[in-house]
């Protein structure tokens, strides 16, 4: 309940403050992106989410045409989750202290402060390897290992940093720095439960699982 009304206190902010169209402004379309994502990713289905909005603009003044226009322009939106199915699985790159197989089993958790980035999981190996590269460019070269890098050199090759883990586990990604890790690893059901706490599935669970039982191993 309490993630409800953190979602109904982020609705307004959706809608212009005096057209009440949504998304049309910069400032209105990432709070948008951030609102819708945080319903769509706690389990809130987009009838319970466009009913919270029909009542916000309701409640606003507004008349039934502008608000089924608005609805349809949330409904076709580009950047909302619920038009994607697939996008129920998506990457997670986040830092972590170690890679062991034997951690990244079922049910997962992670500070939020640990997770760098979500990305759709339409997205292919290769391309969040580049994504990862570049972080890792951007935040921990120097200028001069950055124009390296750009220049694509033969010392910087996508698969001298970010790299699939060993065979079968091909749902993880992992960039090894001197004390840690970035990992991306395939997710499903990722739910952002508080400041301190996101809970998921991980990908790469169901395809251990799978390999085991084929070779008569139960974990």
């Amino acid at each position: 309940m309490a993630m409800m009304d953190t979602i109904i206190q982020l609705i307004p902010g959706m809608f212009g403050g005096v057209d009440k169209l949504f998304a049309i402004h910069p400032n209105d379309q990432e709070r948008a992106i951030d609102c819708v994502n945080l319903a769509f990713y706690n389990s809130i289905t987009l009838e319970q989410f466009t009913k919270l909005c029909t009542e916000y603009l309701r409640n606003s003044g507004c008349d039934k045409a502008h608000i089924d226009q608005q609805m349809d322009r949330l409904k076709k939106a580009n950047f909302n989750p619920y038009n994607k199915t697939s996008c129920h699985t998506c990457w997670l790159i986040s830092y972590e202290k170690c890679v062991d197989i034997s951690i990244f089993s079922g049910e997962r958790s992670l500070n939020p402060k640990d997770v760098i980035n979500i990305v759709d999981g339409r997205k292919g190996t290769n391309a969040i390897k580049d994504h990862m590269n570049f972080y890792v460019s951007a935040v921990y070269f120097d200028v001069n290992q950055q124009i390296s890098f750009q220049q694509r050199s033969s010392e910087f090759t996508r698969d001298n940093f970010a790299k699939q883990y060993k065979k079968p586990y091909a749902d993880l990604i992992v960039f090894e720095l001197n004390d840690f890790y970035i990992v991306a690893r395939k997710v499903r059901h990722l739910k952002y439960v508080d400041s301190k706490k996101v809970e998921f599935h991980e990908v790469a669970y169901d395809s251990i699982n799978r390999i085991n039982k084929l070779h008569g191993i139960c974990i």
